[in-house]
């Protein structure tokens, strides 16, 4: 199970804009390997590693990993590596933000890749605002 830690200020926060045509009802965000910033803010590399030693972690300081107010139910993998939110909904032309914050075994932070995707129901041309 993993450990919960005090988060470091350099926590990855991420502006999202749902550009799909689905109103966005669960995202699923895995770790893939490492990160590494090339050119901070601007181009990242990704090391693809099944094993690395990642897990997500408490990103907010309240001893549980995960945090939405989106989102009412949030599942972590046993491993740690897989992070679910659901039981929530992003609509169409929506914003958003999320916080990853990830650490390796002996509780040091570590910058990873991660993969994502969402579950969603297809909302028909013309029911959304263009932006």
């Amino acid at each position: 199970m993993p450990l919960a830690i005090r988060p470091d200020a350099l926590l990855d926060v991420l502006s999202i804009n749902n550009n799909t045509h689905y109103d966005i009802t669960s995202l699923t965000m895995q770790i893939i390997g490492t990160a590494n910033d090339v050119i901070p803010g601007e181009s990242w590399t990704i090391t693809r590693d099944p094993n690395v030693n990642a897990v997500f972690g408490d990103a907010n300081g309240d001893g549980r990993i995960g945090v939405s107010d989106i989102f009412k139910k949030i599942t972590v993998s046993d491993d740690g590596k897989t992070i679910t939110l659901s039981d929530g909904v992003i609509p169409v032309n929506s914003l958003f933000t999320d916080r990853i914050f990830a650490f390796t075994a002996d509780g040091s932070s570590v910058k990873v890749g991660v993969d994502g995707s969402f579950d969603g129901i297809l909302v028909p041309p013309g029911s959304y605002g263009l932006g």
